[in-house]
C-alpha cells in the first residue's frame, strides 16, 4: 500500500475507506458519535455530493468546521446549503461563514470534542489555549448552521 495515502489516527486505515465507512452508517442512521451526512449540490456540475461531517453546537447554534480545510464541500454549501441526513431523519440547512472570536470557540469545541478522530488535521499541540487556535484559524472555515 502506498505510503503517502491519507490515513486515519494510528495509521491503520487509508481516509477515504474510514470515510465511506462512516457514510454508510450515516445512511443507515447507526449512532456513530455525532456522525451526520451533509448532501450537497456542486456549484458547477449540480451533482450531488455526500460526506461526513460532525456539527458541534456553540452559543445556542449548530456549526460545521472544515477540518482539512477550504474544502469543495464547504464551498458547496455555502453557495446553495444542503441536507444533514442520519438515517431517517432530514434537516434542510444554509449557512453562514463564521469569523473572528466566534471561529475561535467553535474551533476550540470541535477539537476538544473530537481530537482523537480529527485532531491530525490540526496543527494544534496536546494542551492549546485560545492563542493557539487563533493561530491556526484562519486554515479551517467554520459555518454557522441556519
Amino acid at each position: 500500500m502506498s505510503r503517502d495515502r491519507p490515513r486515519v489516527a494510528g495509521g491503520l486505515v487509508p481516509a477515504g475507506a474510514a470515510n465511506r465507512v462512516l457514510l454508510a452508517a450515516g445512511r443507515l442512521g447507526l449512532p456513530v458519535a455525532g456522525v451526520w451526512v451533509l448532501r450537497t449540490r456542486g456549484r458547477r456540475t449540480g451533482r450531488v455530493h455526500e460526506v461526513p461531517v460532525i456539527p458541534v453546537a456553540v452559543d445556542g447554534a449548530d456549526h460545521l468546521v472544515a477540518p482539512r480545510g477550504t474544502t469543495d464541500w464547504m464551498r458547496n454549501l455555502l453557495a446553495g446549503g444542503g441536507e444533514l441526513r442520519r438515517g431517517r431523519r432530514v434537516r434542510r440547512v444554509a449557512a453562514a461563514a463564521v469569523d473572528g472570536e466566534a471561529r475561535v470557540r467553535v474551533l476550540t469545541a470541535y477539537v476538544t470534542a473530537n481530537r482523537r478522530r480529527n485532531g491530525r488535521f490540526f496543527d494544534l499541540p496536546e494542551r492549546f489555549t485560545a492563542d493557539d487556535v487563533r493561530h491556526i484559524a484562519h486554515r479551517h472555515p467554520v459555518v454557522r448552521l441556519r
